[in-house]
């Protein structure tokens, strides 16, 4: 996919695209987190209206994925949403959801996540803390023309450090290496092996905290995003 690169745009703190050559139309990636339902409804509102703005630009011919983080629940009810959810959603839709199924309709999207008929264990992106509660709010979304996406579903236990379920999508699109007119590139690599070893890891771990902790002295209005090195 690195080689595929050729454009990416930080748009905002809870948005990102990227474009990659395929051996189709480009590919368009976009990347977002939304408000929690917590958010006050300018909050909302003005990130909806930003994902949409950055989706209405998206050129026509690209093949769009939209990964997110929606915090929308669309639910099993599938009344006259069939070609764009399928009929194995999981539980009931939120507002959120709905204002989800709608972006979806109105950009001609199809949720990943619901129509394969899998177990709900392998639907729920999400745990509550009483570990009782299960939801699925991630999603992977893909332009109803290009649907291409053979399986999509949850892996619960890979550890990625959250309470949010590891989302995995299998599709069948070739990626095609962008010439960069006499550039190379050259890829630096790092020894990871060395975070095995519990004096690198912990040593690393109070650098990046440092850093972190001087970021948000620095910016105290920003949002906060945490790693953890296991």
């Amino acid at each position: 996919m690195r080689k595929s690169l050729f454009e990416w745009t930080a748009v905002s703190e809870r948005l990102i695209t990227a474009r990659l050559k395929t051996r189709l139309p480009k590919l368009t990636i976009v990347h977002c987190y939304d408000p929690t339902n917590a958010a006050t409804i300018e909050e909302k509102e003005a990130f909806y209206n930003l994902l949409e703005a950055t989706l209405h630009h998206v050129k026509h011919s690209d093949i769009v994925i939209l990964l997110s983080d929606l915090n929308a629940k669309i639910g099993d009810d599938n009344l006259g949403l069939k070609n764009v959810m399928g009929r194995h959603g999981l539980g009931t839709r939120n507002e959120n959801g709905e204002i989800f199924i709608d972006l979806c309709v109105n950009y001609s999207l199809v949720v990943g996540g619901s129509p394969f008929p899998h177990k709900d264990i392998r639907k729920a992106t999400w745990v509550a803390p009483n570990q009782r509660t299960f939801n699925q709010i991630d999603h992977v979304t893909i332009s109803k023309k290009w649907r291409s996406l053979l399986d999509v579903r949850s892996y619960r236990r890979t550890d990625v450090a959250s309470n949010h379920h590891l989302v995995v999508a299998h599709l069948r699109l070739k990626l095609a290496a962008n010439k960069l007119s006499g550039q190379r590139v050259t890829r630096k690599k790092f020894n990871i092996e060395k975070f095995n070893h519990g004096e690198t890891r912990k040593k690393s771990e109070e650098e990046f905290k440092n850093s972190l902790d001087q970021e948000r002295m620095n910016e105290p209005n920003s949002s906060e995003h945490c790693i953890v090195l296991k």
